[in-house]
């Protein structure tokens, strides 16, 4: 699991906890460490590269999924889609 949050043999009250942590940390991926989340966070911008973007816009989520995950294969396949 991504989290660092177990339900095993709670009571659903243990809930609360995890949903006070959440509304402090409004970032996207709270639950996960700092590679972890660097990794995602890349993966997230290199799916929202699409042709239907303008070529700055494409341009942006390509640099910022290069800066949270230079090697990541998402960011491959949308500059093979883009360049197609």
């Amino acid at each position: 699991t991504l989290s660092p949050f177990y339900f095993n043999q709670q009571s659903f009250e243990f809930n609360q906890i995890v949903a006070d942590f959440l509304m402090k940390n409004p970032q996207k991926y709270p639950l996960t460490n700092k590679k972890e989340r660097k990794k995602a966070l890349g993966e997230f911008y290199s799916l929202k590269i699409n042709k239907k973007n303008s070529l700055f816009k494409n341009l942006k989520f390509a640099i910022k999924s290069f800066v949270y995950s230079p090697m990541n294969n998402e960011l491959k396949h949308a500059v093979k889609f883009y360049f197609k």
